[in-house]
């Protein structure tokens, strides 16, 4: 910039001109107030050394520049100009120095009057290039020499602030790098503080933090925290906020690169300004928003709950300040923070507490991101409390979010979440056993067959399994067409799954007894010889994937044996039959074959024995169903089918034997003893099993709470019954007791109850000669004393506390010498309806009156726990669901003992 004569007079214009428009100067001979110039400009110069060094006030500075301005104006309005432009001693444009350093002067202590308008940075470089050119007369250079030192550091610091500002702005990392380099310059040293400094030091900072962003170099970020605390320091409220916001943030960026805490405590005491805890709430949001992520991040780091817990306490105070999104920021945050601590104190609570929150959030957002971030965030955790706890409510929820879910996506990811709903209704169905989730999944797999090219072919085999599920499902109400188109449709996709690559052969022959299945449905249905046929030979494939001997061979070969049978029964081919039998005993005799697989087996092979057996009469076959039989049976419907069959064919042989006619299959006088000995023994085995299964099905009935359950037992139990011989029978008296307690428990019928009552007391009167005899006694005493007590609590019949009593004082005398623990129980069940009698005599009524058909359960806590166990709850015992006070604590957990075979 060159400065000339020229350039002094204009600014000496401008200058008069701010001085005129301030109204100071005007009218000719308003200067000269007979001061001399030399002591004026010694007094200015003193004023702005005290200014600077010292100090002093900025309005006595720009009292004494005035001054001078306009005492030097006046004197220069006395003299005559130069035709230059100079005044008579060459000492022209001393006002427009003077105006400049009073302008600069304001500028310097932030006194900037909204009329003088001139840019401190041309005052300082007009100055400085003043006095390097000699256009300073000398008379000016005692001031000159005073501020130009000031004005220098002033410019530097300007002139790095504009290029780190360019820097940022544009990219420009040499800019950004000289800028740093001026302005570190014009803050290094000793000297008196300018009012640019603190921008300096603030802008610096700015600049030395974003190149540590683009260099990860912590000496930068080490000195922009050191220029923004200091900046800090010298702000005062209501301006800390912004200050203290970013010296938090750089030292938790700190943190996070050196993972020192310090840093952290040092971010938090910069957020709360040195105050405690509890003046968190007069924060300022920005700052307790900033807080609460600074204890988060610590709680990341470590363990402690406690810091969990103030980090939820400063959330609830921001969820109290936000509102809209930022509230459903906040709610989401609030969310992360419960889910963060379950994942250190593993407390059901704490996720509980993060899904609420996250529902809460869901519901602020609207459509969109966020939105679909938090409904992706909720429905894992919902996910993971499921897969813990099993909460039917979850699953419910979980199937109707991922149906959202998948209406709003595409591609791959509406594929993924397709598969996720297939699995989340398979599992519904396994407890509800729902049509409509099997309808919906089969539209769930229609749909993934449709998105993939090629089709998969685990989906194609899962759609064929579906369909032919359905169709079972169905078959009561769908016509034969309707139920055929179905089956065609799951048979397509069957045979387009085992056309498919299989991972291996564990999973073709997944798919195989699939279609297997749906193929056996179809033969079923339609009698088509080709069906059966079709069937045979997908079961055969899938026998061929494995050797002979495998344990994975096991089910292909029984489905194969259940083809060649079905196909047997359809068209009549014998040696079907025989060869149906030949594979169902080389799957039983297969080595490491488990225990529950083994009985299935036996079950479904002595069924095609009796078969054969009662066609044809030949001895073989029978020692062949009762090898069967002798390794092993248990008490399910299977094997109740399978004994009635075969001790059916075996009558069937006995009454050809006894016929008038001679036997059609030659059986002899020899072979129908051995028939009769054989049909005897599977009487009693059959006996036996319908016993142990009337027992099971009982329990069942009892846990589901099942009317249909508990009759089913009672049938199986009166046909046991009409085969038992008088020993036994007194047994199945007991077991019909214990069943119609049961029943009694669901259906509230007073005969149920007294029915039940009695025939344990036939039962538990029995003659007890054998220890096995006086232990089932002893239970069925006790179960008699418990439903007597029950029916007093109900009917206040002193008659039954009496004979509770009674039953207790005999039951105890058989359980003395078979089971001590019973024998303890029920001592201290005794001794409790001895004092209830004698404390509740007055109270005991010998009526029935105002009672009807139902048991009046009077007691609240006896409904409570009725409804509570028809709701789903399990219940073993039909004996412990009613809580009284006064029962002993043996009742309240009593469960009726399993019953036993004399």
């Amino acid at each position: 910039m060159n400065i000339d004569q020229s350039d002094c007079l204009r600014w000496d214009a401008e200058g008069q001109q701010c001085l005129r428009k301030m109204g100071l100067i005007g009218r000719r001979g308003t200067g000269g107030r007979g001061v001399g110039v030399e002591e004026t400009l010694t007094d200015l110069v003193g004023r702005v050394e005290s200014f600077i060094e010292r100090g002093d006030s900025a309005a006595v500075l720009d009292q004494a520049a005035l001054t001078t301005a306009l005492d030097l104006h006046g004197g220069q309005e006395a003299r005559p100009r130069t035709e230059g432009g100079g005044d008579a001693q060459g000492q022209g444009g001393g006002i427009g120095y003077v105006t400049a350093m009073f302008l600069w002067c304001h500028t310097a202590a932030g006194h900037r009057p909204p009329n003088l308008l001139m840019v401190s940075q041309a005052l300082s470089a007009f100055l400085l290039v003043a006095q390097e050119s000699g256009a300073v007369p000398q008379r000016w250079q005692p001031l000159v020499s005073v501020v130009v030192p000031h004005i220098e550091r002033d410019a530097r610091a300007r002139q790095g602030i504009t290029l780190m500002e360019r820097g940022l702005h544009e990219d420009d990392e040499t800019a950004l790098d000289r800028g740093i380099q001026l302005v570190r310059a014009s803050l290094t040293g000793d000297h008196r503080p300018l009012p640019i400094d603190g921008e300096a030091r603030h802008k610096l900072s700015l600049a030395l933090w974003s190149r540590f962003g683009r260099s990860a170099d912590l000496a930068d970020l080490d000195e922009a925290i050191r220029l923004g605390e200091r900046t800090l320091s010298q702000v005062e409220d209501p301006g800390r906020e912004k200050y203290a916001e970013f010296v938090a943030t750089m030292l938790t960026r700190r943190y996070r690169t050196t993972g020192l805490v310090a840093d952290l405590e040092r971010a938090e005491e910069v957020c709360r300004g040195g105050k405690g805890a509890e003046h968190d709430k007069d924060l300022p949001t920005v700052l307790l928003a900033l807080l609460h992520d600074i204890r988060l991040t610590l709680f990341e780091a470590g363990t402690d709950l406690a810091v969990a817990d103030d980090v939820i306490r400063l959330g609830e105070m921001l969820l109290g300040r936000t509102k809209g999104e930022d509230h459903g920021f906040m709610l989401a945050a609030h969310a992360d923070v419960y889910a963060l601590r379950f994942q250190r104190s593993q407390s059901p609570a704490d996720r509980d507490k993060a899904i609420e929150f996250r529902r809460r959030a869901q519901d602020t957002y609207g459509l969109g991101a966020e939105r679909r971030q938090v409904t992706l965030e909720l429905h894992q955790e919902l996910l993971q409390r499921w897969n813990q706890e099993d909460q039917p409510n979850d699953l419910d929820e979980l199937i109707e979010m991922t149906s959202a879910l998948v209406a709003e996506q595409e591609g791959e990811e509406r594929v993924f979440l397709l598969r996720h709903l297939n699995d989340l209704l398979w599992a519904r169905i396994q407890r509800t056993i729902s049509v409509d989730d099997l309808n919906s999944m089969i539209e769930v797999l229609r749909e993934l067959n449709r998105l993939n090219d090629p089709p998969d072919g685990q989906d194609l085999s899962h759609l064929c399994y579906l369909l032919a599920l359905r169709n079972r499902r169905n078959h009561a109400v769908i016509d034969l067409d309707e139920a055929v188109t179905y089956l065609d449709e799951a048979v397509a996709a069957g045979r387009a799954s085992v056309e498919a690559p299989a991972s291996d052969a564990h999973q073709m022959e997944g798919r195989l007894s699939n279609l297997f299945g749906t193929l056996g449905l179809l033969a079923e249905s339609t009698g088509s010889a080709q069906a059966y046929n079709d069937t045979v030979e997908v079961a055969e494939r899938a026998a061929g994937l494995f050797p002979a001997g495998s344990t994975d061979s096991v089910r292909p070969l029984m489905n194969l044996s259940t083809s060649l049978w079905a196909r047997f029964q359809a068209l009549g081919d014998p040696a079907d039959l025989d060869q149906a039998i030949s594979y169902g005993q080389s799957a039983l005799d297969t080595p490491g074959l488990d225990e529950a697989a083994r009985v299935e087996i036996g079950a479904t092979l002595v069924v095609s024995l009796a078969f054969k057996f009662h066609r044809r009469g030949d001895e073989a076959t029978l020692r062949q169903a009762l090898a069967v039989i002798e390794r092993g049976i248990d008490a399910s419907p299977a094997w109740v089918q399978s004994l009635q069959g075969l001790i059916r064919a075996v009558a069937h042989h006995i009454e050809q034997a006894s016929g008038p006619e001679p036997s059609a299959d030659n059986t002899t006088a020899d072979n129908e003893r051995t028939f009769r000995q054989i049909h005897t023994g599977l009487l009693g085995l059959y006996e036996q099993t319908l016993w142990l299964s009337a027992a099971h099905v009982m329990e069942l009935g009892a846990t589901t709470a099942s009317l249909e359950l508990i009759d089913q037992s009672l049938k199986l139990l009166e046909e046991a019954l009409e085969l038992s011989d008088e020993e036994r029978r007194i047994n199945y008296l007991g077991l019909r007791g214990e069943i119609l307690i049961r029943r009694w428990q669901i259906s509230k019928e007073r005969p149920d109850l007294d029915r039940a009552i009695e025939l344990l007391v036939q039962a538990a009167a029995a003659p007890a000669e054998t220890s096995p005899a006086r232990s089932l006694a002893a239970h069925h005493g006790n179960s008699a004393a418990t439903a007597l007590y029950r029916r007093f609590r109900r009917r206040r019949r002193a008659n039954d506390l009496r004979e509770a009593e009674r039953q207790l004082e005999r039951a105890i005398g058989h359980a003395a010498t078979t089971d001590t623990e019973l024998h303890q129980q029920m001592s201290a069940f005794l001794d409790h309806i001895r004092d209830f009698g004698v404390k509740t005599e007055v109270s005991i009524v010998h009526s029935d009156i105002m009672e009807f058909d139902k048991e009046d359960l009077i007691s609240p806590q006896a409904m409570m726990n009725l409804e509570a166990w028809k709701a789903g709850e399990a219940r073993k015992s039909g004996l412990s669901w009613v809580h009284t006070q006064d029962i002993p604590d043996q009742t309240e957990s009593s469960e009726p003992p399993t019953p036993e075979v004399i």
